[in-house]
């Protein structure tokens, strides 16, 4: 959620996400009221964000990201559990449904049935990190059993930093579209992936929820000497529409009418209350 949404009283935790030989900011110390935590993993972050917002020793979690040892910001997310971002009035962007974190990638399915019973066919859009050839043709075969072209491949063609993916995918969530694939991530052995449930979208689009789906989802895989996978889930739009609606600067825009619809044959009608 936007950072302005955060009330003043609001007891704050930062994890920092860096390398051992990375130094935390003195300026992230500014306040007696704020812990801060050095981690060098998502997965580690991840953890210890649920921990801090489960046992109340903050209400919200900053977690930043450095890409070097000379503590160049990259990017940061503000993370607090959904009950109290509905009860705050937080604009929410996605969910984090879970997180599995396995060093074989076939025990994926099995893993993903334990987060609010997910199936990998449930997920339209898959944002891969660090791949290589190798443990491509282990995610593909872990997704066998899904359908011809049902999820969308991702990357991030910023490097390879777990949070810029993750702020990526939370966008695509909570606007409903699916992000084209960067040229510079497009995968060099393309043979790999034919006849795989994924497809590489050329172009950004529409993320239409399929026949039997409530809720668009998606994954973060980030691929290292384990597999790190982020479930990741829209908002309930009930409880965040009018805040979002007041975020979405787009609709300030005399030429660009952000709209939305569960299904195809109520886009139009969405689509001809916007041009009124």
């Amino acid at each position: 959620f936007p950072s302005h949404d955060i009330q003043p009283q609001s007891k704050i935790a930062i994890v920092v996400i860096a390398n051992l030989s990375a130094t935390i900011p003195q300026d992230l110390h500014h306040s007696t009221n704020t812990l801060v935590f050095k981690v060098e993993t998502i997965f580690q972050a991840l953890t210890l964000t649920q921990q801090i917002l489960t046992t109340e020793q903050a209400s919200v979690v900053l977690l930043q990201a450095f890409q070097d040892a000379i503590n160049q910001e990259a990017v940061g997310v503000l993370l607090s559990l959904e009950q109290t971002a509905i009860k705050q009035s937080y604009c929410i962007y996605a969910i984090i449904n879970g997180l599995v974190n396995t060093e074989d990638i076939s025990q994926l399915k099995a893993e993903l049935l334990k987060i609010d019973d997910i199936k990998l066919q449930d997920i339209g859009y898959l944002e891969l990190i660090n791949k290589n050839n190798q443990q491509v043709n282990s995610i593909i075969s872990a997704h066998s059993h899904c359908p011809a072209l049902n999820c969308a491949l991702g990357g991030n063609p910023w490097g390879e930093s777990v949070l810029t993916s993750l702020v990526k995918t939370a966008l695509s969530l909570h606007h409903s579209y699916i992000p084209t694939l960067s040229k510079s991530c497009i995968p060099k052995n393309l043979e790999i992936w034919e006849n795989s449930c994924f497809y590489l979208p050329r172009m950004s689009k529409p993320w239409f929820l399929e026949p039997g789906q409530h809720k668009r989802i998606a994954a973060i895989l980030e691929l290292n000497q384990t597999y790190t996978y982020i479930v990741v889930s829209e908002a309930n739009k009930t409880v965040t529409n009018s805040a979002t609606v007041q975020d979405n600067s787009l609709r300030k825009s005399k030429y660009l009418f952000p709209i939305a619809a569960s299904d195809r044959s109520k886009i139009g009608r969405a689509s001809c209350r916007e041009r009124v």
